[in-house]
C-alpha cells in the first residue's frame, strides 16, 4: 500500500469544508431575515393597532395592559375622536397618567353618565372621551383624554388645552361610581350599551 492520496479525495475534503461554511452562512442569513421580520411585524402592530403601545410596557418589564374580557364588544370611542386623532396626552402634564389605564383602569370600562348632559366613555385601556350632550341629544363639545386608576385615585389627562386635568378619589359599587375632589363629590351611573 502506498501513502499516495488521490487528488480526488483531497478536493472532496476541501469542498466539504467550503460547503459547511456556506451552510452556516445560509443559516445566519435566514436567522437575520426572521429577526427582521419579527421586528417589522411588531412595529406595524404598534403603529396600526390602537392601544398596542400600552402593551409594550408589559413586554419590557412594566405591568401588562388590562384587556377587558368583553373586548369583542368594545366600547367604541373612535367615532368621537377629533378628526380621527387618538387621545395622546396634554402637553401640560398636570397629573401623572400610567400607560394602559393603570392597575384598575379596566374597572372604568364602559359609558358613565354624570348627569343628563355629562358623559364619560372609557375604553378600559387608558383612553376615553368626555361628551357634553345637549337636551336634544346632540353633542355640544367633546374632549378626548388619557386616564389611569390605581389605589383609589383616578387621573384624567385631557388632550391639548381641553379641560382641566384632574385627579379624583373614586369608589365603584356596581353601576354607581363616585368621584371626590376638593370636598366635592360627583356621582356617575353606568349606561347599558346597545349591542
Amino acid at each position: 500500500m502506498s501513502n499516495y492520496t488521490s487528488k480526488h479525495s483531497s478536493d472532496k475534503s476541501r469542498s466539504g469544508k467550503d460547503g459547511g461554511a456556506k451552510k452556516k452562512q445560509k443559516i445566519l442569513i435566514i436567522v437575520i431575515i426572521c429577526v427582521l421580520a419579527v421586528i417589522i411585524a411588531a412595529a406595524l402592530i404598534f403603529i396600526f393597532v390602537p392601544g398596542a403601545e400600552s402593551g409594550v410596557s408589559g413586554i419590557f418589564g412594566g405591568k401588562p395592559a388590562y384587556v377587558p374580557e368583553t373586548q369583542d364588544v368594545t366600547t367604541n370611542i373612535t367615532p368621537y375622536y377629533n378628526d380621527g386623532i387618538l387621545p395622546t396626552s396634554s402637553d401640560r402634564h398636570d397629573i401623572t397618567v400610567i400607560s394602559g389605564g393603570g392597575a384598575n383602569g379596566g374597572d372604568f370600562y364602559g359609558t358613565w353618565k354624570m348627569n343628563d348632559h355629562d358623559t364619560y366613555i372609557f375604553d378600559g385601556l387608558g383612553r376615553g372621551i368626555f361628551l357634553a350632550v345637549n337636551k336634544d341629544g346632540g353633542i355640544d363639545f367633546k374632549y378626548t383624554f388619557l386616564y389611569s386608576a390605581q389605589d383609589g385615585v383616578l387621573g384624567i389627562d385631557y388632550d391639548g388645552a381641553n379641560g382641566a386635568d384632574q385627579e379624583y378619589s373614586y369608589t365603584i359599587d356596581g353601576d354607581k361610581m363616585s368621584w371626590t375632589r376638593a370636598g366635592q363629590t360627583y356621582t356617575l351611573e353606568k349606561v347599558e350599551e346597545e349591542q
